[in-house]
């Protein structure tokens, strides 16, 4: 812990989760964490790992995007499509909303 405290080491993922847990910065806090270290949150990794169906869906979409099919605007648009259905569909399935801040 000492390297990285001094700069020397970048932090594990699984570090940087337990951080994010023991200092409850919630979801969108974690998620920032991890982006701040140029990293995919723990939990995303492990979701895409479990779904292949995902992994198509979102090496489909980037090879429209190289591919010039679609542009990077429209990507963005798509995912936070992705994002209003996912928050519909969570908001109808939990009886109680889950704190994501």
């Amino acid at each position: 812990m000492y390297e990285v405290e001094k700069g020397n080491k970048s932090p594990s993922d699984l570090l940087l989760h337990e951080l994010a847990k023991i200092f409850e910065l919630g979801l969108m806090g974690e998620v920032d964490l991890f982006h701040r270290y140029g990293r995919i949150p723990l939990l995303t990794v492990e979701e895409l790992q479990e779904q292949p169906s995902a992994q198509l869906a979102l090496a489909e979409l980037q090879r429209l995007v190289k591919t010039g099919k679609i542009t990077n605007k429209q990507r963005q648009v798509l995912y936070a499509e992705f994002a209003r259905v996912y928050r519909d569909f969570i908001a109808r399935v939990l009886p109680q909303k889950e704190d994501i801040n």
